[in-house]
């Protein structure tokens, strides 16, 4: 139909491969590939220039081992080894790249906040792929937010507000107000391997050079140079950016379904809406090589 709107990504599909876009800039879902198969060098270009593009690409009914995950993986960079997970079972089998989440209605560690992950390194991670093994029949959707369109949506003061302005992330922020479990020795293991880093509110996305609004209320403890009660004022004003609509898009999970995410790109929030129910996910860590500016160009 004339006149009808299409996504501004210019890449062929492989032969048989259908995209179902889930909002105008974030989110696809590809159809028929079989991850199950190994993928091949133009293929695995193909995903990684779509994800860069649409910022999460999903997946449907991917009955995938362990072995699988991690080459689907590596089709977007170098895997990250969790810390903490020495004692899971995939890192005694020699899988220490993935990461196993066991969630139930009563846990005291959730995600059910916007944020990016890992935003105490230099460079924070790349992003994730994750796939769900087992969920609840209703509730534990994820929310995925587009941080690029949330800092062109801002106003023009707003961005002249936070020129050159730089924040604090913490990883005792989540523990303090979300993770309970996250205490004593453990706590202490992570805040050694991840002390506070600062990066710039808007960074320049290193491939593919878009502007990107980089603050969440999870992680940022303050804003440098900037009066205390600003700095709060500052990261709660920025951090409403991803509740916008427009912005987002919804993952319904299923078992077997898979999300990659651009973490540079994008927040997301794990719904925690399914009480006693259990809900266990599966996720690789996608490490990045290039080290983020700092000195913010905005």
């Amino acid at each position: 139909m004339e006149g009808a709107w299409a996504p501004p990504l210019s890449l062929e599909p492989p032969a048989g491969v259908r995209l179902e876009h889930l909002q105008r800039s974030i989110g696809t879902v590809v159809h028929g590939l079989d991850l199950r198969r190994a993928i091949a060098p133009q293929t695995a270009r193909f995903l990684r220039a779509l994800w860069l593009e649409r910022k999460v690409i999903f997946f449907e009914g991917q009955d995938i081992t362990i072995e699988q995950h991690i080459a689907l993986g590596r089709c977007f960079g170098r895997l990250d080894s969790f810390l903490g997970n020495e004692a899971s079972q995939a890192h005694k089998a020699g899988h220490p790249e993935l990461l196993v989440l066991k969630r139930g209605g009563d846990d005291r560690e959730r995600e059910s906040f916007f944020h990016h992950d890992v935003p105490f390194t230099n460079p924070p991670v790349n992003g994730a792929a994750a796939i769900v093994r087992q969920g609840p029949e209703v509730g534990g959707d994820t929310l995925f937010v587009d941080m690029a369109a949330a800092y062109d949506d801002m106003s023009d003061w707003l961005k002249r507000a936070v020129v050159g302005l730089k924040a604090e992330h913490r990883i005792s922020e989540l523990a303090g107000y979300y993770n309970r479990n996250w205490v004593g020795e453990r706590l202490a293991r992570m805040v050694e391997k991840y002390p506070p880093m600062v990066h710039p509110l808007v960074h320049t996305h290193p491939e593919t050079g878009r502007k990107v609004l980089y603050v969440s209320l999870a992680y940022a403890a303050k804003v440098l140079d900037v009066p205390k009660n600003e700095s709060f004022a500052l990261i709660k004003l920025l951090s409403d950016q991803a509740m916008v609509p427009e912005h987002q898009c919804r993952w319904r999970w299923k078992k077997n379904s898979i999300a990659i995410w651009d973490n540079r790109s994008t927040q997301h929030y794990a719904c925690f809406d399914y009480l006693g129910e259990p809900r266990e996910l599966h996720r690789v860590t996608i490490l990045g090589d290039l080290p983020w500016p700092q000195e913010d160009e905005a």
